[in-house]
């Protein structure tokens, strides 16, 4: 699919969809994007440069699997669920060259995102901003912001690798409450100055068993910093 001049693949109120081992090239919006649709599976489809985001799940899009995808110089976010977008796994995804935004970025609900890869981000590599939500085992590196900004209650960040956030920003920033950060490993988070591994500002948050290295900052420089 070649220089659609809208999305190129929109699914709307239709559910148990399969869209699969599609390449899809300079959308000039979306391109694929899911509207009031769930039970579908987006899968192994190669997404090269949108005018807008990779994947677009909104609506009341639940219980979708968005999973093996290929998605390469969106100028917005990769993967995109908004805020009535809850119940999906987005899944061993690779997400490269976000030029404006983050490379995955959840506003929902009880969302599993799991071993996917995300690099060079324009901004934070992985945006949360739902509750009840899992973000283990992803590779985040080279964000131009934090590696992951993190809001939301109830939520498991574990055993994601960060590395190389942005100079003077953090490799996880979390304004969560109620929720666990635990196993992750992240270096190398920002320059010389203003270098945080982690940063929570929030309350009855559980920090336990990450690993954090940094070979760059000589200033105001904490692994992890908590306040209230």
């Amino acid at each position: 699919i070649l220089s659609s001049g809208d999305d190129s693949i929109r699914i709307d109120s239709s559910d148990s969809v399969s869209v699969n081992n599609n390449k899809i090239y300079d959308s000039k919006q979306t391109a694929i994007e899911l509207n009031a649709s769930s039970y579908s599976l987006l899968n192994s489809n190669k997404i090269q440069s949108t005018v807008s985001y990779g994947i677009d799940l909104q609506g009341a899009s639940e219980y979708n699997t968005i999973d093996g995808n290929n998605i390469d110089s969106p100028d917005y976010q990769g993967i995109y669920l908004r805020s009535t977008a809850s119940n999906n796994v987005v899944s061993n995804n690779t997400i490269e060259g976000s030029t404006f935004d983050a490379g995955i970025h959840a506003l929902s609900d009880y969302n599993s995102i799991e071993g996917n890869y995300a690099s060079n981000s324009g901004c934070s590599g992985i945006v949360l901003s739902g509750d009840y939500n899992n973000v283990t085992d992803n590779n985040i590196s080279n964000s131009g912001c934090n590696g992951m900004d993190l809001s939301g209650i109830n939520n498991i960040i574990d055993s994601n690798i960060i590395a190389s956030s942005a100079s003077g920003w953090e490799g996880s920033y979390s304004l969560m409450t109620s929720s666990v950060i635990s196993n992750n490993n992240i270096s190398d988070s920002g320059g010389a100055t203003n270098n945080n591994g982690i940063v929570v500002s929030g309350d009855e948050t559980t920090v336990i068993g990450n690993i954090i290295t940094d070979s760059s900052c000589t200033t105001t420089c904490y692994a992890i910093s908590i306040s209230g």
